[in-house]
């Protein structure tokens, strides 16, 4: 009697599956078939969920797909299934794998389409669930009020006002009234330092003028 050769890989649904997983654990990773389904496909088929994979029959193999696909009519309830009243048949339906894949887009096509709340949320990539937006979803950045380097930048003087209160005053401006004007200051000779040839002798700072004399009051007759 020949041996049997077991499968590490079972192609189930469109679906690459593991063998050496149990049932219960290696149908969920079929998309759109949840715990709770997977349980009652196994419990439809009569086999044993902590069964391998990889050790189960081809016949067998073929009876959860056919479970899968129409699951309402193996007895299935019909609040376990993800496609309820489809909008083009009107009929209860469960899809998996790709099925499900182009069914999500075209009713996001459709929403679209027809401008409702959500095709429009969509449109803007959006939330359509009434999530916050102001700390996730972020269109750029998720940082949230003003950095330090930005509030610095408004604290401190702008620069063309800083060189504007040094500058000196331009040509044929006004003098404010009551500011007296700046005399310049005189050169100290530096010490050590010799005179150069042929340069005159700078001038003696002339000397403070003394207030003149009161003039002597009359004498009382």
């Amino acid at each position: 009697m020949a041996e049997r050769r077991f499968e590490e890989i079972v192609r189930l649904m469109d679906t690459d599956l593991d063998g050496s997983k149990s049932l219960e654990m290696a149908l969920r990773e079929i998309k759109g078939l949840h715990f709770r389904l997977s349980r009652s496909v196994i419990a439809v088929a009569g086999l044993e969920p902590k069964k391998k994979l990889k050790e189960i029959s081809e016949d067998d193999i073929k009876k959860i797909e056919g479970i899968i696909r129409d699951p309402i009519k193996s007895g299935i309830p019909l609040w376990m299934i993800n496609r309820r009243k489809d909008v083009e048949t009107g009929a209860d339906m469960h899809l998996v794998s790709n099925d499900l894949d182009f069914a999500r887009k075209s009713d996001i096509d459709r929403m679209k389409k027809i401008r409702t709340w959500k095709g429009a949320r969509h449109i803007l990539g959006q939330p359509v669930r009434g999530q916050s937006t102001r700390s996730s979803f972020r269109v750029s950045g998720m940082v949230i009020g003003v950095s330090r380097k930005a509030a610095k930048a408004a604290a401190a003087p702008a620069p063309a006002a800083a060189e504007a209160a040094t500058a000196p005053a331009a040509a044929g401006a006004k003098p404010v009234a009551g500011a007296k004007p700046a005399t310049p200051a005189a050169a100290k000779p530096v010490a050590g330092a010799k005179p150069v040839a042929g340069a005159k002798p700078a001038a003696p700072a002339p000397a403070a003028a003394k207030p003149a004399a009161k003039p002597a009051e009359a004498k009382k007759k």
